[in-house]
């Protein structure tokens, strides 16, 4: 990774990624993934990104978990080789809306578990009102979902 441009976009992912609540290095690693026009080796990424196999294991590990990353065979090479995976920016958008609507449903069932009097009202409105933000994030993923699709068959 030598590219200033590769660089500054390798470490801007692995930023974005920190500020999700995810792991610095797993950004790090889709976007030196994302700029990659041939998979990667594990030494590959280790010595591009300067960072040990445990994190890289780590890392892909996740990356794949996340269906962002898949595992890649290069004939003649035993080694492990990772690529970025297919339609990785809907899965990004799935998997969001997956959280969302595990939040959503969580917090419908709390709203039955208040009882009654002047707090319980005031809290279960309060709950109302957060469910009502989640049905909003529901609806905003399944359309940049749908959105994503189409763009994709445009393609």
């Amino acid at each position: 990774m030598n590219e200033p441009d590769t660089t500054d976009f390798v470490e801007s992912l692995g930023l974005i990624f920190q500020n999700e609540g995810l792991p610095r290095i797993a950004g790090r690693v889709l976007g030196f993934l994302i700029v990659s026009r041939e998979p990667k080796s594990f030494d590959d990424l280790t010595n591009g990104l300067l960072i040990s196999r445990g994190s890289v294991s780590t890392n892909t590990r996740l990356l794949v978990n996340l269906g962002l990353v898949e595992r890649a065979t290069v004939p003649g090479e035993r080694q492990d080789y990772f690529r970025l995976g297919p339609r990785p920016y809907q899965r990004m958008v799935e998997n969001s809306l997956e959280r969302s609507v595990r939040a959503r449903d969580m917090l419908r069932r709390s709203v039955d578990t208040f009882g009654e009097g002047a707090d319980a009202r005031f809290a279960r409105e309060r709950i109302i009102d957060f469910v009502a933000f989640y049905d909003v994030l529901v609806e905003a993923g399944r359309e940049a979902g749908r959105m994503l699709r189409e763009r994709e068959g445009a393609g």
